[in-house]
């Protein structure tokens, strides 16, 4: 546990901690495109120290969204 909130690197990528925010289906995402919504939620977890935000839900065309609208 003591490792947790020290920094770490992979490769040429420096994170300030260990932890990991995984992605969360939020079905808010406008065309397969993130929104503010999306960097007010995820951009509050590095404030918190998270060293890694991965967001998710998110695609470059329709079929590849899980959203039935898209479809």
């Amino acid at each position: 546990m003591e490792k947790l909130f020290e920094p770490f690197t992979i490769r040429d990528t420096a994170a300030i901690s260990r932890v990991m925010v995984s992605p969360m289906c939020m079905y808010s995402a406008k065309d397969g495109v993130a929104n503010d919504l999306h960097f007010v939620h995820l951009g509050k977890f590095p404030v918190s120290r998270a060293g890694l935000v991965m967001a998710g839900a998110t695609a470059a065309e329709p079929k590849g969204r899980i959203k039935g609208e898209s479809l």
